[in-house]
């Protein structure tokens, strides 16, 4: 009954993909403001449990300790598709994360994103106000499903944690989630930028950077026309829930320390830009062939018409013999 549950909600992602879209993407938890969020008025965290919090990288722990010092254990939940659910019928791993995490996990009949009700049932039971929770996940057809499917889902934050700590299972499906978020965000010309969803730029992708084709393109016209094209300007942030999220902490690169280390090093950065420039030689190929086919079409019509002109004058004139005779 579970799975049939959760095959109508995937129908219903299906029929309605803006369902998938989540409200902040963030890698970890580590860039979220948890009092920004309290002051906002969110009462209740729930989290999932794989990829997220089981694996002790330090900035995870210390926002994990910031989370429970502003909500309170008793305002945050645990919610696994494993643990507390029906494939862990004894409660033997929910016990366990509950004991190591020191805060509760969810028991719950049904998968996500088929047990928001529960959910609900389980914050209105423990807060005398109607619960405004943050969901946190790293599935889009779970987590972020579940919270847009909550009864009153506008008074609900859907955040996706995207670094993944372990290979990621389902990798098929991830592909497939995050291709309909794609096009979701490509038909409403969106994109995330510093983490919440912004208006996009033109030849800006889905993640905030300027695509492919759109650099190709500048590269290409800066060395055919000697024209440079600067990327076009970002659009002014207008999204409300970029104060809920932390700037990306600046990260120093490490210098190689041996020679093999510097070649490494340099070998990746000709490999970087020599993809990069094969990519402008095979596009400035493609703009000049019609041109190069043209110009040399016209040349050699012109050399033919040249040569029968030439045979025609010789035909026409008469012989050397019969103007002595």
């Amino acid at each position: 009954m579970s799975n049939f549950y959760r095959w109508v909600f995937a129908l219903r992602a299906l029929l309605r993909p803006r369902l998938l879209v989540p409200s902040i993407k963030v890698d970890t938890i580590a860039r979220l403001d948890f009092s920004a969020l309290k002051r906002a008025g969110y009462t209740g965290v729930v989290l999932d449990r794989d990829n997220c919090l089981t694996i002790p990288h330090c900035d995870t722990l210390d926002a994990w300790t910031r989370c429970k010092s502003t909500f309170g254990k008793d305002n945050m939940l645990i919610v696994s598709n494993s643990a507390g659910s029906s494939d862990d019928p004894v409660g033997i791993q929910a016990e366990s994360l509950a004991y190591n995490l020191q805060v509760p996990v969810f028991r719950h009949k049904y998968k996500k994103p088929a047990c928001g009700e529960e959910i609900i049932r389980y914050f209105r039971h423990k807060q005398s106000q109607a619960p405004r929770l943050l969901i946190i996940g790293d599935r889009l057809l779970t987590d972020v499903l579940l919270s847009t499917t909550l009864p009153s889902p506008n008074d609900h934050l859907p955040i996706w944690t995207t670094r993944l700590w372990k290979t990621p299972d389902l990798a098929l499906l991830r592909f497939i989630e995050q291709a309909i978020l794609r096009l979701v965000l490509w038909r409403q010309n969106q994109t995330f930028r510093d983490g919440v969803i912004e208006q996009r730029a033109r030849g800006e992708t889905w993640l905030g950077k300027e695509g492919w084709i759109w650099w190709i393109r500048r590269w290409a016209l800066r060395a055919i026309r000697r024209e440079h094209i600067p990327p076009d300007p970002i659009p002014p942030q207008t999204n409300p829930l970029a104060k809920f999220v932390l700037p990306a902490p600046a990260v120093l690169p490490r210098r190689p320390t041996t020679g093999l280390g510097w070649t490494w090093h340099y070998s990746k950065i000709l490999a970087k830009y020599a993809g990069k420039s094969t990519w402008v030689v095979a596009v400035w190929i493609w703009i000049g062939a019609p041109t190069a086919v043209a110009k040399t079409w016209a040349l050699a019509s012109r050399k033919i018409m040249g040569a029968r002109a030439r045979s025609a004058k010789r035909q026409v004139a008469p012989p050397a013999e019969a103007k002595s005779s």
